[in-house]
């Protein structure tokens, strides 16, 4: 990542492999593709996936937070997002698509920004 594009950014980007689900929502019968993400932030994310997807259109992310312990069940967060690129990443052998967050159900920002804080990797130089 160059210097530059490190500047424009608003928001720490945190990398957190977790469960996702992309709902086309304006199809016919709502087709549903599975990933992990790659990254996430405040107001978007990356994503690895084995199809090419894009579409202009809005959909709808089930982001599965995973239970801090094995008694407890995943955390699921509804987003609707707009995809902003799809490509293929040669070092993942995947589909990288990154999608910027529009709004979120109930409370899933509050709960997703609280997870993300508890669970950041702080990396020093």
């Amino acid at each position: 990542m160059n210097r530059r594009s490190e500047d424009q950014r608003k928001f720490t980007r945190y990398p957190m492999q977790w469960k996702i689900a992309i709902v086309f929502d304006g199809e016919e019968h709502r087709p549903t593709f599975h990933g992990v993400t790659n990254e996430i932030s405040q107001e978007g994310l990356s994503l690895l996936t084995d199809y090419n997807l894009f579409t202009e259109d809005p959909v709808t992310l089930l982001l599965a937070i995973p239970p801090k312990n094995s008694a407890q069940r995943n955390k699921i967060v509804e987003i609707r997002a707009r995809m902003i690129y799809t490509v293929h990443s040669a070092g993942h052998d995947r589909f990288r698509i990154g999608v910027h967050f529009e709004r979120f159900k109930g409370s899933g920002r509050k709960l997703l920004e609280t997870n993300l804080k508890e669970r950041a990797i702080v990396v020093t130089s």
